[in-house]
């Protein structure tokens, strides 16, 4: 059965044939691939497709085509109909076999497209009449170069340089740079060619041999030549030296470093080289530098490290066969300070060591000065100088005279180190107390007392003292220092606050002066104003007999105290206050009497009024003693009596007498006469006056009427 199909399928030989039955409608008849005459560059690749059809002209699906080129070193093809130009060529049978059916492409492979052309070298130098061969690139859009292309070559100045086809460039004449373009399928490159004299042959170093000291030069020179012996210039020339013992600049000067050599100098041109031999020998000290730095260092302790000075070439090498002395001093000496301990060192294998260098004085910034003599000296580093630890103490600013309860100036105390510079290092934040050292006043001190220092200094502020007197110091201490006094100072009272009786006015005598008493004038803290003169004024308070004082009644203080010896009270009473003021300020005075002086006169304390004959006087009459100034002197004793006497003319018969009159005695200054009556003895109504009798002074009363009865 298979092979009847076979042969019924094969029988037709064309699409659509009358014979195409059923069975080979189902066989693959014809294949057709596509695209059918593509082109490819070289290297590129394509997709070649393929379709089979059946005798009556369907497509048929077929499992799988088999490909294959006709000439796969030009044209390349995978299992699935992948196409490869392999190089220039075609065009090649690209074919796809089915059930013993084939179909084929014509594949032609161009040449890639030139994108760009690179000349290399891109610079060239070439000595005249010398040979220098140029190579063109193509490269195609990718940047992938193409093998194979022909370049055109062209000169940009044939008298300076010409290019053959080939790439080879030929030196006419120095100059350029000449460009030379390369072109290959339209596109160029270009390099650049300068045309420089004849190549170096031979390099000769002069002078062949020198010896120098350290530090010092001589200057080589390089004769360059051709290989025809001529001398050859405006050439670059490379100049190296090796070994360490000298250096060489470009220009062929050679330094030498360190003592050593020969050392071989080599000058380089083109290729070529020369050289010389130069040896080095120790050079000569010119100067000193500071070898070990000073540190920071309290004062008056060695400066640490122990400072060191070299001895140098001009190199700044050391010479170590020097011994050269060498002195410091003090080039910044921003404390004021001396620099002791040896100054003077001479140097061992070219090292000056200064053990015992000393500061006295704190300060930064310090520096120092290394001389020796021919040399050129040196300055230090700047270094700082601090104070050394607290050793004793010292009154920066002192206190001064102050009032009484007022805020003190402030005072400060430093703590000084060994030297007398105030410790500004460890210690400078040490407690210092104050207290009071001469106490005249007997005060206490007030205020914050003790304060930590700052930087060494201690400042005290709000101190206080409240009693007043002359002569006061106070006492710095601080841990184990020795304590330190100020100088003294005085505390003045303050504003007058109170008035007070020290000495209270006693009883006294009317008229005469009071016994001498006294005000003082007190600040608020009970001190005595003794500062001023302060004016003080007596008035009576109490004035219980009606007085008035008299005499020096405002005194001025002395040493704060207001004396009154001069002042009277002219009436007798008991329970007198004085009352003491000064401006605002008052007080009153214990109570004090004041007693009738001497008597010294008499008067009627109750006078005779009109009185029928024989009938009382009434009121009483009473006879009193006085003293000067009319006070009734109790304390006089003695007595009194009356007599009658006519003012207005005399009468007939007897006399005027007086009845129950009398001596009367004094009591308390009084003497009374009670029950004491007037006879007129037949007279006519007269008027009369009665005068005293007695061991004082008559006085006559008041005129009175006596009427007959």
């Amino acid at each position: 059965m298979l092979g009847l199909l076979a042969i019924v399928g094969c029988g037709g030989g064309g699409d659509g044939g009358g014979d195409c039955d059923p069975i080979a409608a189902t066989l693959v008849s014809r294949i057709e691939v596509t695209p059918g005459t593509p082109t490819l560059a070289d290297g590129a690749s394509l997709q070649l497709g393929a379709k089979a059809f059946s005798c009556d002209g369907s497509q048929i699906t077929v499992p799988t085509f088999t490909w294959q080129s006709a000439d796969a070193t030009t044209v390349s093809v995978s299992t699935t109909g992948m196409t490869v130009g392999v190089k220039v060529g075609g065009p090649v049978a690209v074919t796809a076999a089915a059930q013993g059916k084939q179909g084929s492409a014509q594949v032609t492979v161009a040449p890639r497209a030139v994108a760009s052309v690179r000349v290399e070298p891109a610079t060239v130098n070439v000595a005249v009449g010398r040979t220098s061969t140029l190579v063109a690139k193509a490269f195609d859009a990718q940047g992938q170069e193409l093998a194979g292309r022909t370049a055109v070559w062209s000169g940009g100045n044939d008298a300076i340089a010409t290019v053959a086809a080939s790439g080879a460039v030929t030196g006419v004449a120095v100059g350029g740079p000449v460009t030379i373009t390369a072109t290959i399928e339209g596109q160029s490159g270009t390099a650049q060619v300068t045309v420089v004299d004849a190549a170096v042959a031979s390099v000769t170093v002069s002078p062949s041999t020198s010896t120098i000291a350290a530090g010092s030069t001589v200057q080589l020179s390089a004769v360059l030549k051709d290989d025809g012996g001529n001398v050859l210039t405006g050439r670059a020339v490379l100049w190296s030296a090796s070994g360490g013992v000298a250096s060489v600049s470009n220009t062929g000067l050679v330094t030498g470093l360190t003592p050593g050599g020969p050392v071989t100098i080599v000058a380089t041109s083109e290729g070529r080289s020369g050289d010389a031999q130069v040896t080095v020998t120790p050079a000569p000290a010119t100067r000193v530098a500071f070898l070990v730095q000073p540190g920071n260092t309290a004062a008056g302790a060695n400066i640490s490290p122990p400072v060191q000075v070299e001895i140098q070439n001009v190199l700044g090498g050391r010479v170590t066969t020097s011994s050269a002395p060498v002195t410091l001093s003090l080039a910044a000496n921003p404390g004021s300070g001396t620099l002791s301990g040896t100054l003077t060192v001479a140097a061992v294998n070219g090292v000056a060591t200064f053990s015992n260098l000393r500061i006295n004085r704190p300060g930064a910034g310090y520096s120092l000065a290394a001389v020796s003599a021919g040399l050129t000296d040196a300055t230090s580093n700047a270094f700082t100088i601090t104070a050394g630890a607290p050793a004793s103490l010292r009154w920066q600013v002192q206190p001064t005279n102050v009032v009484a309860g007022a805020e003190m100036a402030q005072v400060q105390v430093e703590l000084l180190d060994a030297l007398g510079n105030r410790a500004t290092g460890t210690g400078a934040t040490s407690q210092v107390t104050l207290s009071l050292g001469s106490n005249p006043g007997g005060a206490t001190l007030n205020g914050p007392a003790s304060v930590n220092a700052v930087a060494g200094l201690a400042t005290f502020s709000g101190l206080r003292l409240n009693v007043a007197a002359g002569g006061y110091t106070l006492v710095a201490a601080s841990a184990t220092l020795p304590t330190v006094p100020s100088d003294p100072f005085d505390v003045t009272p303050g504003a007058p606050a109170s008035v007070a009786f020290i000495v209270q006015p006693s009883s006294a005598v009317a008229g005469a002066a009071i016994p001498a008493f006294q005000v003082e004038v007190r600040d608020e803290f009970g001190n005595l104003v003794t500062n001023a003169a302060t004016p003080v004024t007596v008035v009576l308070g109490n004035n219980p007999g009606g007085g008035t004082l008299g005499g020096t009644t405002t005194a001025n203080t002395v040493d704060g105290v207001a004396t009154f010896d001069a002042v009277t009270l002219d009436v007798v009473g008991d329970g007198y206050t004085v009352v003491a003021r000064s401006g605002t300020l008052s007080t009153e005075s214990a109570p004090f009497d004041v007693a009738p002086g001497p008597a010294t006169q008499v008067g009627f304390a109750t006078q005779p009024t009109n009185v029928n004959e024989g009938a009382a006087f009434s009121p009483e009459v009473a006879v009193e003693v006085r003293d000067a100034l009319g006070n009734r002197a109790t304390g006089f004793v003695g007595n009194v009596s009356l007599q009658l006497r006519s003012e207005t003319g005399g009468g007939a018969g007897g006399g005027n007498s007086v009845v129950n009159g009398g001596s009367r005695p004094f009591v308390q200054g009084l003497a009374v006469f009670s029950g004491m009556t007037v006879s007129l003895s037949g007279f006519v109504p007269r008027n009369f006056t009665l005068r005293t009798q007695g061991s004082i002074a008559v006085i006559a009363s008041n005129v009175f009427t006596v009427s007959a009865f």
